[in-house]
């Protein structure tokens, strides 16, 4: 069977380690911020690096339906 929604236990688990140290709205921030923000704009630039390199090309995700 698949996982499901199994990958968002994580950000409860984050939750759970970080509260009680800091104000509750700033947990949610930085979870925010190193769980979906900060992925986001890691993968945006390793993305332009690698079409400048020449080692993603138009077309690479296409499946051929020949």
């Amino acid at each position: 069977a698949g996982m499901g929604t199994s990958g968002f236990v994580g950000q409860f688990g984050a939750i759970d380690a970080m509260s009680g140290q800091q104000p509750f709205v700033w947990t949610l921030i930085e979870i925010l911020v190193m769980h979906f923000l900060l992925p986001a704009v890691l993968t945006l630039g390793i993305d332009a690096i690698f079409r400048k390199a020449g080692w993603i090309k138009p077309g690479d995700m296409t499946i051929d339906r020949g």
